[in-house]
C-alpha cells in the first residue's frame, strides 16, 4: 500500500472521529451545556484534517493551502475555548493577561497568512515556524481553560487532557521538523491517529460525563464506571481494527507509521 493511500485513510478517518464529535457538541447545545461552545472548534478541526486527506490524493504542491487550514485551525481552537471561559465566568470581561493571550495566535497566525500568501519564500520553513508558535500558544490556553473552568466538571478536565495531548504532539511534530529542516512522513501520519483517539475520548466524555457546575463535588460510582468500561471496550475494538488493518498492510506491504508498527 503506497504512502499516499495511508495517509489519506487515516486522515480521512481522523476526520469523521471529528465531525462525531461537532455533532456530539452540537447535541449538548440542546442538552444545555456550557460545551456545545467549542462545537465551532470541532468543525474548524474536521475541515483541516479533510483538507489534508484531500490534498493527499491530488498531485502538485498544496502546502499554502495546508498552512492557511492549519493556521485557523489552531486559532479557532484558541477563539472558542476564550468564549467558554467566559462564559463560564459569567463575565464578558477578563483579566488583560489572558486577553492578550488569546490575541496573540490571531497576530501569530494573520502574519503567517501574510507570509505565505506574499512572500516568495519557502512556504514549508513559514509552516512549521509558525503552526510550531501557534500549537505552543495553544497549549498555554488549554491550561488557561483547565485553571478557570475546569473545577469539578469532569468532560472540561477529559478536553483539557486530549487537547493537550494533541497540541504536544504537534509541538514534537513541528520542532522535529524544524530541527530536521523537513516533516517526517510517519509523524505526519501518526499526528492523525492522534486525533483519532482524543476526539474520540473527548465525544465519549461529552455522551457520558455531562455535569453541571454547580453540583457537588461528590462523586456517584455510575457515570465512571460506564465511561471507563466503554472506554476500554472502545479502545479494544479500535486495538482489533488495527491489528486486522497491520495484518492487511503487511500483506500488501508498506507501514502504518511509527505509532502502529510497535503495536504489530
Amino acid at each position: 500500500m503506497e504512502y499516499q493511500s495511508v495517509t489519506f485513510t487515516a486522515y480521512m478517518g481522523a476526520t469523521i472521529v471529528a465531525l462525531l464529535l461537532t455533532i456530539v457538541y452540537a447535541f449538548q447545545r440542546f442538552a444545555r451545556q456550557k460545551t456545545w461552545i467549542l462545537a465551532g472548534a470541532s468543525v474548524s478541526h474536521s475541515v483541516c484534517l479533510g483538507i489534508i486527506a484531500f490534498t493527499t490524493t491530488q498531485s502538485g504542491n498544496h502546502q499554502s493551502l495546508i498552512s492557511l487550514v492549519e493556521f485557523l485551525h489552531f486559532n479557532a481552537w484558541i477563539f472558542f475555548i476564550g468564549l467558554y471561559i467566559r462564559s463560564d465566568l459569567e463575565r464578558p470581561d477578563l483579566p488583560k493577561s489572558l486577553n492578550i493571550l488569546f490575541s496573540i495566535g490571531w497576530v501569530i497566525g494573520l502574519v503567517g497568512i501574510f507570509l505565505t500568501l506574499n512572500i516568495d519564500i519557502n512556504t514549508l520553513s513559514i509552516y512549521i515556524i509558525f503552526s510550531l508558535a501557534l500549537a505552543v500558544n495553544s497549549l498555554v490556553v488549554v491550561e488557561q481553560l483547565y485553571r478557570y473552568a475546569a473545577d469539578n466538571i469532569r468532560q472540561i478536565k477529559l478536553i483539557c487532557m486530549c487537547l493537550a495531548a494533541l497540541f504536544l504532539f504537534d509541538i514534537y511534530l513541528f520542532t522535529h521538523a524544524l530541527i530536521f529542516k523537513g516533516i517526517d512522513p510517519l509523524l505526519w501520519q501518526s499526528r492523525a491517529a492522534v486525533s483519532i483517539v482524543s476526539c474520540l475520548f473527548m465525544s465519549l466524555g461529552g455522551l457520558l460525563l455531562h455535569q453541571q457546575k454547580e453540583r457537588t463535588a461528590r462523586l456517584t460510582l455510575s457515570r465512571p464506571i460506564v465511561f471507563y468500561s466503554t472506554s476500554l471496550f472502545v479502545v479494544g475494538c479500535i486495538v482489533i481494527l488495527l491489528s486486522l488493518g497491520g495484518y492487511y498492510v503487511k500483506l500488501y506491504g508498506g507501514s502504518w507509521g511509527t505509532v502502529f508498527t510497535h503495536w504489530y
